[in-house]
């Protein structure tokens, strides 16, 4: 206990990544993954994103990019307290597995099935969250579990805070590297006129040996003349659909183009 909580305040002051204390949290509890979010509370838009190590990362992807907006955990926790858990295996009954995509769509198709919840920082800029879920066919958080996690309640609370007041939001790019860091895949994050913000390991030796996309200047780009116009017709289209969603709501559409 005394590690992971030196661990925290490590991770508070940047000096380890917050993963090394969710996976701590994870391996030492076998859960299935622990995720810790970071929301403009103005925009709603994820400020940062840290996983375990074990935690699949498409269900971490998968969260922010749709289920967020859809998990009926969200209303409970920003109800309580900071620091206060919420345990969905006492709230909810066993219907919500399958009447909530984010548990039939999400949760369970990854292999996990409870969670334990918690708001670590609640203010008028910014809401940290934290969730570990437990594997598919265990019985949940037990009264280990709980005691365990809730004795770091306070320490976590106080290191998001930290983390918070001294780390410095030059980019909302800060969630899209951390993930495409875990994500199998070649994966790329781009700005709305194709500029390369980001790219993984695997788009970057995509792009040298697939003789499909390459880097003009700093601007993604389609070898093919024929694919190129209709990457630029997919971006125009991208553009369009955050025009729309900021004035209508919701989310934007998945466009899919084949090169």
């Amino acid at each position: 206990m005394h590690e992971i909580i030196s661990d925290i305040y490590h991770a508070a002051a940047g000096t380890k990544s917050w993963a090394v204390v969710l996976t701590r949290i994870t391996r030492d509890l076998d859960l299935l993954g622990c995720q810790m979010i970071g929301v403009s509370t103005v925009r709603g838009a994820v400020l940062f994103s840290f996983a375990s190590d074990d935690a699949p990362s498409g269900i971490e992807l998968e969260y922010i990019r749709k289920y967020h907006a859809v998990d009926p955990r969200v209303p409970m926790v920003l109800g309580r307290e900071t620091g206060e858990w919420v345990y969905d295996q006492d709230v909810f009954d066993l219907e919500i597995l399958t009447t909530s995509s984010y548990y039939a769509d999400l949760l369970i198709p990854y292999g996990g099935q409870y969670s334990a919840s918690v708001k670590l920082v609640g203010g008028d800029d910014e809401t940290v969250f934290l969730a570990c879920m437990s594997k598919y066919g265990d019985v949940g958080f037990t009264s280990h579990h709980r005691q365990y996690i809730e004795a770091l309640a306070f320490h976590l609370r106080e290191g998001a805070g930290l983390y918070q007041r001294t780390r410095r939001l030059t980019t909302s790019a800060m969630a899209g590297t951390e993930m495409l860091h875990r994500i199998p895949r070649p994966a790329m994050l781009l700005g709305p006129d194709r500029t390369m913000h980001f790219m993984n390991e695997a788009a970057k030796r995509f792009i040298d040996g697939a003789g499909i996309l390459f880097l003009a200047g700093d601007r993604l780009a389609a070898l093919h003349g024929a694919s190129d116009n209709e990457l630029a017709i997919t971006f125009q289209s991208i553009g369009e659909d955050i025009k729309s969603e900021l004035v209508l709501g919701g989310l934007p559409k998945r466009r899919t183009l084949r090169l």
